[in-house]
C-alpha cells in the first residue's frame, strides 16, 4: 500500500504543477505588501516585475549567457535543414518504442 500511496502522491504533485500554483488571495496579499513596502502606486504592474525577476534569477542559476544563446540561435537557424532529418528519425524511434 505504501508504494501505491507514493505513486499517487507523485502523480498528484506532477499534475498539480500545471494548474494554478498560487492561490489568488496569496498573490494579491503578496502584491499589496510589495507595493506598500516599496511606496509604489496601486497601478504598479507587479506581474511583469515577478516574471522579469524570475527570468533574471533563472539566468543566474542556469548560467546561459547572451553570447552563448546568440550562438545557439545562429547555429539552429544556419543548420536547420541539416538537423531536420535527425528530429524525424528520433520521432520515428519513439513511436516504435511505444
Amino acid at each position: 500500500m505504501k508504494i501505491f500511496d507514493s505513486v499517487m502522491k507523485l502523480q498528484t504533485c506532477f499534475f498539480r504543477q500545471f494548474g494554478n500554483s498560487v492561490v489568488r488571495a496569496d498573490y494579491l496579499t503578496l502584491r499589496k505588501a510589495f507595493i506598500l513596502n516599496h511606496n509604489l502606486t496601486p497601478k504598479y504592474d507587479f506581474h511583469s516585475y515577478m516574471i522579469r525577476s524570475m527570468e533574471e534569477e533563472f539566468q543566474k542559476i542556469v548560467g546561459v549567457s547572451k553570447q552563448l544563446n546568440a550562438r545557439f540561435e545562429f547555429f539552429a537557424v544556419a543548420h536547420y535543414g541539416d538537423l531536420s532529418w535527425l528530429s524525424c528519425s528520433l520521432m520515428s524511434k519513439v513511436w516504435i518504442l511505444q
